[in-house]
């Protein structure tokens, strides 16, 4: 029988990815974004799958929408107007990060009191299932609240999930961590033209899931797992084809370690094929372990399908402290030939390290800055502080053995402090984080970097654009580069629960001040980096450049003057 459009029921999915509050209590958003979400996108090519399937029926159509609130605003109203019922629909709050569960709970609060379905999943609800599923302040305001959670991966469950919340009956909770699903047929990423554009019109993918490291501080191996999972080449070059279609070309890859995803060279031979056979440009950025360049032709590859820039943990220039983080692939001696091998490559490095390790002090962490810049030729810096996520081992060992920890969840995002430090205060924590951004991106270090850069072969202006996406929101902003975007967007209204509503005599001159105010940074900002590298560059043309970090060395081996650096550092 065919069933006529007049005649189709419209069952509404919501699909919100909940942002964070800064500290001042106001939600963090951009009038544009910088970082997309690739767990918003991987829900919405579910559902939208789900939707071309029928999956509720042929007389109901299943209608997608997608928020990321780091660039939207929520329709909170609207919402509530169109989902009176629980027949009209459901509102999912999409890849939620334990920082962000308390903005996804304010969000949830007044959809709750409407009587609006709402459901949970990420990091926050997979994580503490999975490693302490009896912690009760965990989770405790969203059971309060009524909202549906969901721990695992949703694409072998969204038909049952869909057809419970049709019929106004979720489950309290959907646990399937225990049934991660295959991924060669799975639904690939997909997000509206709109919300492309939101994000400066570049997506992410998931080319695989799984990592077979234990690092201590990672929730993502208790939550993907440990074995990999990777997508069909047939369906990663297809999603590459549809996006070129919309205009899109750049790509974040969001495997938490490529190297490792077992089918790496199938993938990448796809992609390459792709750009040469039919034109297809690709540009994008990956994350890999630090012994990835010892995978034969894996680094030749990655720059042939269009990597370029490459994200490496490298935690910490101390062996003793990414051993006790169970992060053994890391073999302090060998970081400054691995960054090279990406250098030489025409591929730009940048270098993530973590703050607040137990043997961590000021001087130690000083100490060791002074050092990466010395010898660690990395482009790009980028830190967080130790943070006991849960999910993580480290969490579930702090819990175990009756560590305080902050229950503030919003102070869990890498920048601020959630817990003690045996070596310092947590105000010197907090201040030696940020202090060590401006350390490294000194303008005299900076001008280093262009030159390295020059001196490698490397693209001024991709150097110029990593710089100021990563240093620029520390300094223009005071916030993680990961969360920030173009033009700060702050609503009066926007604050989190239970903080008072400030006067709009108050808010609206101090808001103005701060948008003048971060605009000149902006333009001061851009101003000067722009004269450091032409500057940088002129130096390099007219006398060359090297350094102990980049020179050329006989089978390009550590020299023995650094190697006694590198083992004093890790011995500390």
């Amino acid at each position: 029988m065919v069933i006529k459009m007049a005649d189709r029921k419209t069952f509404k999915v919501i699909l919100i990815k909940p942002s964070q509050y800064d500290t001042d209590g106001y939600v963090v958003q951009w009038f544009r974004s910088i970082t997309p979400s690739n767990a918003l996108a991987c829900v919405c090519g579910i559902v939208q799958d789900a939707a071309l399937r029928h999956a509720l029926g042929d007389d109901i159509e299943i209608v997608v929408t997608a928020y990321d609130e780091y660039n939207t605003r929520i329709p909170i109203k609207a919402i509530k107007r169109d989902l009176k019922n629980p027949s009209d629909g459901v509102v999912m709050l999409v890849g939620v990060h334990t920082h962000q569960y308390p903005r996804a709970m304010d969000l949830a609060r007044p959809l709750r009191e409407a009587g609006v379905q709402v459901m949970m999943g990420g990091f926050h609800v997979s994580g503490c299932l999975a490693m302490v599923p009896d912690w009760e302040p965990a989770l405790a305001l969203a059971k309060e609240l009524g909202v549906s959670l969901f721990a695992g991966e949703l694409e072998d469950h969204v038909d049952a999930v869909l057809k419970d919340a049709q019929e106004g009956c979720l489950k309290p909770l959907y646990n399937v961590m225990d049934q991660l699903p295959t991924l060669d047929v799975a639904p690939t990423p997909w997000l509206p033209k709109e919300a492309l554009k939101k994000a400066w019109n570049w997506t992410s993918i998931d080319l695989g899931r799984g990592c077979p490291f234990l690092c201590s501080f990672c929730t993502i191996i208790n939550v993907q797992g440990r074995l990999s999972r990777s997508r069909s080449v047939e369906s990663v070059v297809e999603y590459f084809r549809v996006q070129a279609k919309r205009g899109v070309t750049r790509y974040l890859f969001t495997d938490d370690n490529f190297a490792r995803n077992k089918n790496w060279e199938v993938l990448l031979d796809g992609i390459i094929k792709l750009r040469e056979e039919e034109g297809i440009i690709i540009d994008y950025f990956m994350q890999v372990d630090t012994k990835a360049t010892r995978i034969p032709r894996f680094v030749e590859k990655a720059k042939l399908s269009g990597c370029s820039i490459v994200f490496l943990g490298i935690e910490s220039v101390r062996q003793e402290s990414v051993k006790a983080a169970g992060k053994t692939q890391n073999k302090v001696a060998e970081l400054r030939d691995m960054v090279m091998t990406w250098k030489r490559a025409g591929i730009l490095t940048q270098g993530a390290f973590i703050i607040g390790f137990p043997t961590d002090t000021p001087e130690s962490i000083a100490e060791d800055l002074e050092f990466i810049k010395t010898n660690i030729p990395i482009d790009v810096y980028e830190s967080t502080m130790l943070m006991p996520l849960p999910g993580s081992a480290d969490h579930r060992q702090l819990l175990g053995d009756g560590v305080a920890m902050d229950l503030d969840f919003n102070r869990y995002d890498g920048t601020m402090t959630a817990m003690e430090h045996p070596n310092m205060s947590r105000e010197q924590w907090a201040a030696l984080y940020w202090k060590m951004y401006h350390v490294f991106y000194s303008w005299s270090h900076i001008e280093t970097i262009f030159k390295r850069a020059l001196a490698c072969g490397l693209s001024p202006s991709r150097v110029f654009g990593s710089v100021f996406g990563y240093y620029g929101p520390i300094k223009i902003e005071n916030l993680h580069p990961l969360v920030c975007g173009t033009m700060r967007r702050k609503f009066r209204h926007a604050r989190r629960y239970g903080l008072p509503l400030e006067s709009p005599w108050i808010f609206y001159p101090k808001r103005l001040l701060e948008v003048v105010r971060t605009q000149v940074r902006r333009m001061v900002f851009i101003s000067k980096l722009a004269v450091v590298m032409v500057w940088a560059w002129q130096k390099v043309r007219k006398n060359g450049y090297t350094d102990t970090a980049i020179e050329q060395r006989e089978n390009d081996q550590v020299t023995p003057e650094m190697s006694t650096k590198l083992s004093q550092v890790a011995l500390g």
